[in-house]
């Protein structure tokens, strides 16, 4: 979820959320946080792709536009 946006394994998705929420005036990518809550049966390459697509991206300019630089985890639940 992004905020109480049900994304499931769209990472495309997940990327533009978090990029139009920045691009809004949601907040300084240095001082925005992505906090990942997984459950047990998370598969482990499911969980680095949802951190490469908050913390950014190459441009078509082959330059790297940071998204979410602080990147925390809670305990599984």
């Amino acid at each position: 979820m992004f905020g109480s946006i049900p994304l499931g394994t769209d990472m495309h998705r997940l990327r533009s959320e978090v990029f139009d929420y920045l691009s809004a005036g949601g907040g300084d990518p240095s001082k925005t946080e992505a906090e990942f809550t997984a459950d047990g049966d998370l598969h482990y390459g499911h969980l680095i792709d949802a951190i490469t697509a908050v913390s950014g991206y190459v441009n078509g300019e082959n330059q790297i536009v940071k998204l979410v630089e602080n990147i925390k985890f809670t305990p599984p639940k």
